[in-house]
C-alpha cells in the first residue's frame, strides 16, 4: 500500500511537470497509470503516443474494447462517497486522481496540469481502485 502511494505520487508530479499533450500527458492517461500501478494492468502501453485527437482517443478505446474511462474503473474498483489519496474522479471524458483533499487539475490555458482543491460537486463520481476487484 505504502509503495502504491508513492508511486501514486510520482506519477502526479509526472503529470504537474509535463506539458499537456493528448496521448502522452492527458487525463486518460493519468488515470491509466494509476490504474496500472494498482492493479498492474497495462492500459497505459495500449494509449500512450496513441492519439492525438480526443475522437482518435475514443476510437482507440473502442478498438482494444476498453470502454470509458468510466468503465474501466468500475471493472477495476467501486464507486465510493468519500474519496482518499488516489482514488479517481471521473466527469464524463475528464478523469484525474485524488491527492489528500486535492486533486489535479487541467490548467485554465490547456497547456498543463495542477494541484487544485478537490470539487464537491454532483457531477464527479470517485472511485476506489483495487486489485482484487474485477478479477485482477
Amino acid at each position: 500500500m505504502r509503495q502504491n502511494i508513492i508511486k501514486i505520487h510520482n506519477i502526479a508530479q509526472e503529470c504537474i511537470s509535463t506539458d499537456f499533450a493528448l496521448g502522452q500527458n492527458d487525463c486518460n492517461i493519468l488515470v491509466l497509470k494509476v490504474i496500472d500501478q494498482v492493479c498492474g494492468t497495462n492500459y497505459t502501453d495500449l494509449a500512450i503516443g496513441k492519439y492525438k485527437t480526443i475522437k482518435a482517443g475514443q476510437k482507440l478505446f473502442t478498438k482494444h474494447d476498453l470502454g470509458s474511462l468510466e468503465e474501466i474503473c468500475k471493472r477495476h474498483g467501486h464507486e465510493v462517497d468519500t474519496p482518499v489519496f488516489g482514488d479517481i474522479m471521473i466527469n464524463g471524458m475528464h478523469g484525474s486522481v485524488v491527492l489528500d483533499g486535492k486533486y489535479l487539475a487541467l490548467n485554465d490555458d490547456s497547456t498543463g496540469f495542477s494541484i487544485a482543491l478537490l470539487p464537491w460537486l454532483h457531477n464527479w463520481k470517485f472511485y476506489r481502485i483495487t486489485p482484487a476487484e474485477g478479477g485482477e
